[in-house]
């Protein structure tokens, strides 16, 4: 809905902001657990764990409240909505939902940083847990101011050039990254912790709201970002089960960053042969030209004309 909202030659920009308040969420997320983990072991296990969930009730609450008093898109008004969206998007629309599959993948960077990287820090190599978390901390509040400045970038030079840096730079900073815990040192894993987090992968978070949905157009849009997306991250979340099953252990860092660092290249691969749209009028967003109007919006416009 946001790019649809958006004025033209801006919807990464204004797009990117729904990505802001994830970045906000996290913020106050691990705000939330760090005296959370702070307790005593067994008050963590038993009830502290809760707490963040409890929490989540008044997210919910004012989520429903916010949806219920949004207006329709004026794009989406004027376009006739397919009776069956799903099966326009496959029959349409298919190699871009397979293309925002693979590219979605990339959201494999953030759970190898958020949760394998935490339990390597903690688990094997016994950093403390607090620093990590404040590491995460950190690279968000960066990421904040980075990921509107990146997507206003791709709306100067284009999606494809933003988003790919950014998982071509997310696949390199992986390896000093981990390497950095691996040897225990606290100001390198906050710098380069920040680095990859905050910025580097802020060029993809920045980015991908606007480059997934200019893909489809107005009839199908919703259907084929959320298809798309929710299967990439679905991959993306058992990224770390794939590094245990393909032998990485917890302990190979370098394991994991090979593989981390192929997932940032075939996502880039898949970005890279998507359409570039930064120019393209909303109404003609899709490849299918401008968008369908409604029957009687053919019919006013006959008559006025």
């Amino acid at each position: 809905m946001s790019l649809e909202h958006a004025p033209e030659r801006r919807r990464a920009y204004f797009t990117s902001f729904t990505l802001s308040g994830t970045q906000a969420g996290q913020i106050l997320a691990t705000a939330i657990f760090l005296p959370v983990a702070a307790l005593p072991q067994d008050q963590l296990l038993t009830w502290g764990w809760r707490v963040p969930f409890w929490c989540s009730a008044l997210v919910v609450a004012v989520g429903f409240v916010i949806r219920r008093k949004l207006d329709e898109t004026p794009v989406f008004e004027r376009t006739e909505v397919a009776k069956l969206p799903v099966a326009v998007l496959f029959r349409d629309h298919w190699a871009d939902v397979l293309r925002v599959i693979v590219a979605a993948t990339i959201a494999s960077v953030s759970t190898i940083f958020t949760v394998y990287a935490l339990s390597y820090a903690v688990n094997t190599i016994g950093l403390a847990r607090t620093p990590m978390l404040w590491v995460g901390v950190l690279a968000n509040v960066v990421a904040l101011a980075a990921i509107p400045l990146l997507a206003g970038l791709a709306d100067r030079v284009g999606r494809k050039p933003v988003f790919v840096a950014g998982c071509l730079a997310c696949g390199v900073l992986i390896f000093p990254y981990l390497w950095s815990i691996s040897i225990g040192s606290y100001a390198l894993l906050f710098v380069l912790g920040i680095l990859l987090f905050g910025v580097a992968y802020s060029g993809v978070n920045g980015v991908w709201p606007s480059l997934y949905g200019e893909m489809f157009g107005a009839r199908v849009r919703l259907s084929g970002m959320a298809i798309g997306t929710q299967i990439g991250f679905a991959v993306a979340g058992f990224a770390p089960s794939v590094v245990a099953a393909i032998g990485s252990g917890k302990a190979d860092w370098l394991g994991v960053a090979i593989f981390t660092a192929a997932v940032c290249l075939v996502a880039a691969g898949a970005a890279a042969t998507a359409r570039e749209t930064y120019r393209v009028p909303t109404s003609q967003l899709g490849g299918k030209g401008t968008a369908t109007p409604k029957p009687s919006t053919v019919v006013a416009s006959t008559v006025d004309g």
